[in-house]
């Protein structure tokens, strides 16, 4: 048996067969050892994706708990107050953004991916009803708009972790 670091070879019958170590390894694991052994232990699988979908990331919590924020098609034209966007999130199965989701997403956007304005979160402004926040994707700021107030809107739809 003759071994380099990418290949194995040994004697088979006669015959010599060669065959690539991490395949070996890896083969010998799934037969061997149940679950998935294609991450690490403790690291996160992202989860499938609906077509036009995008993956964001993922949010932990100091417990451990999370969930993955991923991106449904995005309308880049669609404005509309704060109470429709919530309407519009809804019929769609998906929810506006946090205001700690919205920044990840202003983080990970692509190059010309979101339009370049105020967006609404689902977050209400603290001590007041008729305020919620909005995340800025040209500069990241977060501010407050007046419900009434047509800005745009991007979904997210989160999956546990």
């Amino acid at each position: 048996m003759k071994n380099s670091q990418a290949t194995l070879t040994m004697d088979v019958g006669g015959a010599q067969l060669t065959v690539d170590t991490q395949a070996l390894f890896r083969a010998w694991m799934e037969k061997h050892l149940p679950g998935d052994t294609t991450t690490a232990p403790g690291a996160l699988t992202r989860p499938p994706l609906r077509y036009g979908e995008r993956y964001i990331g993922a949010i932990l919590g100091d417990d451990g708990h999370g969930h993955h924020i991923i991106r449904p098609p995005y309308e880049r034209d669609k404005q509309m107050t704060w109470n429709a966007a919530m309407e519009h999130a809804a019929r769609d199965g998906a929810e506006l953004p946090d205001r700690v989701e919205s920044a990840l997403l202003h983080a990970k956007r692509e190059a010309g991916e979101f339009a370049e304005e105020y967006h609404w979160t689902r977050e209400q402004l603290a001590g007041t009803e008729s305020y919620a926040w909005i995340q800025s994707f040209d500069y990241g700021y977060q501010d407050s708009g007046h419900k009434d107030g047509e800005f745009r809107v991007v979904l997210v739809r989160r999956v546990a972790i």
